[in-house]
């Protein structure tokens, strides 16, 4: 059994641990940008906030439209596409799609 990201080994004394898409989702649920801020993606993190916030301000239809979309956002966090702008090695089908 190879290790995936869902099921990959504790992270080593020291070592940060990826953030779990499943609890930035869940902070998102309840504040716009929260799950954002617990995967230590600052800006994303007040972006969303600020935008949230302010659509609300604005309107209800609006703000649960951005809410939505802050919450789908969140559940993109540590995804393979996402970690690669990061600096990690790019999987195999990035490789291949760059070809």
């Amino acid at each position: 059994m190879t290790a995936s990201p869902d099921n990959a080994a504790p992270a080593a004394p020291g070592e940060r641990r990826a953030p779990s898409p499943f609890v930035a989702m869940a902070l998102t649920l309840f504040i716009p940008g929260a799950g954002h801020l617990y995967a230590r993606r600052w800006l994303a993190g007040l972006v969303w906030l600020v935008l949230a916030f302010g659509a609300y301000a604005w309107r209800l239809g609006p703000g649960l439209v951005v809410h939505g979309l802050c919450f789908v956002s969140a559940a993109f966090i540590n995804r393979p596409w996402i970690t690669t702008a990061r600096g990690s090695a790019p999987s195999d089908g990035a490789a291949r799609a760059a070809r």
